[in-house]
C-alpha cells in the first residue's frame, strides 16, 4: 500500500506540474499575442502625407540665419575658401566640380571666377533660392542620392565644406565610395571640417551647431579615404586663432598649449583618385 500511495503521489505531482506548465504556456501565448497586436497598431500609425518633408524644410530659414551669424558672411567665407583655388585649378579637368552642401554658393562663385566648371547641391531651400538669384548653378538635392544618380567618371572633383561632420558614419563611407566612382581618373576629393585636435573646438565650439553629429579626427579621415582607395591623402590645417590669443613665451609648455588651444580650428582632407 505504501508503494501504491507513493505512485499516486507521483502521478498527482506530475499532473499538477503539467497543469502549471500548460498555464504558463498559455500566459506566454497571450502576452505574445498582445505584443503582436500592439506592434501592428504602432506600425499602422503613420504621419500625414508630406509631414516628414514639411519637418525637413521647417528650419531652413533658422539654419540659414544661424550659419550667417556663427560661420560668417559671404565675403568672409570666400576669403577662407580661396586658399584652395590654385590646388583645385591645377587638378581640374574637362569635367565639372561638384560642391556638396554648397550653402549660399560662395565656392561655386570662386570656381566660376577661375573658369572652372562647377555646380553645387544643397538641401536648404533658402540657400538655394539665394544662390539662384546670383545666377549660380545650385540644385536642391541630397548629397548621397545625387552622387548615386551620376555616371562613372563624370566629375573632375568633389568638394564639401563643413559637411561631413553632419553625416552618419555609414553615409559618410558610402559617400566616399560614390565619390571615387563618379570621379574621372586623377579626380580629387576635398572635404573641410572642424579640427577636434584644437581642444576648444573639440570640447566647445563644435557642439555649438545642433546639427553636428560627431567630430572627425584628421588621422581618421586620412585613413578612411586611403582605405577606400584614394591616393596621396593630405591633411591641410587651417584657420588658427589670431596671434593676440596666444600665450606669451617660447617655452615648451606655452608652445604646446598654444597649439592645443589656439591652433588650426579647421582642417581639410585632400586626396586623388588613382
Amino acid at each position: 500500500s505504501i508503494i501504491v500511495s507513493e505512485q499516486n503521489f507521483l502521478d498527482q505531482r506530475q499532473r499538477l506540474e503539467s497543469a502549471h506548465a500548460t498555464e504558463q504556456m498559455n500566459d506566454l501565448r497571450r502576452a505574445l499575442s498582445n505584443a503582436e497586436r500592439r506592434i501592428a497598431e504602432l506600425e499602422s500609425i503613420k504621419p500625414p502625407a508630406g509631414a516628414e518633408a514639411e519637418r525637413g524644410n521647417s528650419l531652413d530659414a533658422f539654419f540659414a540665419a544661424f550659419e550667417t551669424s556663427f560661420r560668417g558672411g559671404g565675403e568672409e567665407i570666400k576669403n577662407r575658401q580661396s586658399v584652395y583655388l590654385d590646388r583645385v585649378a591645377a587638378a581640374s579637368q574637362e569635367f565639372p566640380v561638384l560642391d556638396i552642401g554648397c550653402g549660399r554658393g560662395e565656392w561655386i562663385e570662386l570656381l566660376n571666377g577661375r573658369n572652372i566648371a562647377a555646380y553645387g547641391i544643397e538641401l536648404n531651400n533658402v540657400h538655394v533660392s539665394e544662390a539662384r538669384k546670383r545666377n549660380l548653378d545650385v540644385r536642391e538635392a541630397e548629397g548621397l542620392a545625387h552622387l548615386r544618380s551620376l555616371d562613372d567618371g563624370s566629375l573632375s572633383g568633389v568638394t564639401g565644406f563643413q559637411v561631413i561632420e553632419h553625416l552618419d558614419w555609414h553615409d559618410l563611407i558610402s559617400m566616399v565610395d560614390e565619390i571615387k566612382r563618379v570621379l574621372t581618373p586623377g579626380g580629387f576629393l576635398l572635404f573641410e571640417t572642424p579640427n577636434p585636435e584644437n581642444l576648444l573646438v573639440g570640447a566647445s565650439t563644435f557642439w555649438g551647431d545642433p546639427s553636428h553629429r560627431a567630430p572627425l579626427r584628421p588621422s581618421v579621415m586620412r585613413f578612411t579615404v586611403e582605405q577606400r582607395g584614394f591616393s596621396g591623402a593630405e591633411v591641410i590645417y587651417l584657420h588658427p586663432d589670431n596671434e593676440e590669443m596666444l600665450l606669451p613665451g617660447a617655452d615648451e609648455i606655452s608652445v604646446r598649449l598654444n597649439q592645443l588651444l589656439y591652433g588650426a580650428r579647421d582642417y581639410a582632407i585632400w586626396a586623388r583618385k588613382a
